[in-house]
């Protein structure tokens, strides 16, 4: 991790141990992330790790991102992302923090969820949501259904 991040983390514990999996999951913090676990699978024969931290460098990245993109359509609006989990994807010792968030995004394999709050007219709510779903599938983003709330 600190060769792959180049800075320092501080190990915490070995956590869930599963019988016959590849792996070693472990926790480990960052100074930059205080209170937060960040998870690292280390492969049990050539000692490579995944780990999620990499979530964590591309959070703002990403909201940034959805703001500009939330902006075109909804012109005054504010963009809300949950913070990354422990939990969240896992990526491979290639995937190191010099990567775009346009590679990251098409590398990571999972849901993400965020929020847009507007004052726009809600009769027009259909259609712009339209326009953001599109907006998305220029940039490959979607492979679900986007929807409102």
């Amino acid at each position: 991790m600190e060769r792959k991040y180049d800075e320092k983390f501080e190990f915490v514990n070995i956590g869930t141990e599963l019988i016959g999996a590849s792996y070693i999951e472990m926790h480990v913090t960052s100074e930059k992330l205080p209170g937060e676990f960040i998870t690292v699978h280390m492969d049990r024969k050539d000692k490579s790790c995944s780990d999620n931290y990499i979530m964590y460098l591309m959070h703002e990245k990403f909201l940034e991102f959805m703001q500009s993109l939330a902006e075109e359509i909804y012109e005054e609006c504010q963009v809300f992302t949950p913070v990354p989990t422990r939990n969240g994807a896992l990526m491979p010792e290639h995937i190191t923090k010099g990567i775009s968030l346009d590679d990251y995004l098409k590398t990571v394999n999972r849901i993400m969820h965020y929020f847009i709050y507007t004052n726009k007219d809600v009769l027009t709510k259909d259609e712009d949501l339209e326009k953001l779903r599109m907006a998305l599938e220029k940039f490959e983003l979607i492979s679900g259904v986007a929807s409102d709330m």
